[in-house]
């Protein structure tokens, strides 16, 4: 028989793996580059964790950030409530292309092009994000 979990039980499931993978911490995110330099140089079924944030992207014509390795977990390492892992901009923020991506915790605000897109994608799971004109 299955069960309803709640996205918080699915969160602390995530965070759990997380530390299992012996991740050493999170990485420091000043810019959107710093995102980006982070998902590209992870390997597939790998756990992104990025410290709280908050990152304009500037250009609105910009496409996604391509995220291709599937497997991968791009999470946000939040420690208290108001934690807040923020993309603000007009653009796309990200573009997922991978299998299995799962996308944690994040704060999308101001997407006039649709803050995520995925793109062949199977399997992609958005949890715990929100989405703000």
């Amino acid at each position: 028989m299955f069960r309803k979990v709640s996205k918080r039980t699915l969160q602390l499931a995530t965070l759990c793996a997380a530390l299992a993978e012996r991740v050493a911490g999170c990485a420091q995110v000043d810019s959107f580059d710093d995102i980006q330099n982070a998902i590209a140089s992870s390997l597939p079924n790998e756990v992104v964790l990025l410290c709280p944030f908050s990152v304009v992207r500037g250009d609105e014509n910009a496409v996604g950030l391509p995220v291709r390795q599937n497997g991968v977990k791009v999470i946000c390492a939040k420690d208290k409530v108001d934690d807040k892992c923020e993309i603000k901009g007009e653009a796309r923020h990200l573009e997922i292309m991978g299998d299995g991506v799962t996308v944690l915790g994040f704060d999308f605000i101001g997407s006039k092009k649709g803050a995520i897109a995925v793109i062949n994608g199977r399997g992609t799971s958005i949890i715990d994000c929100n989405f703000q004109e």
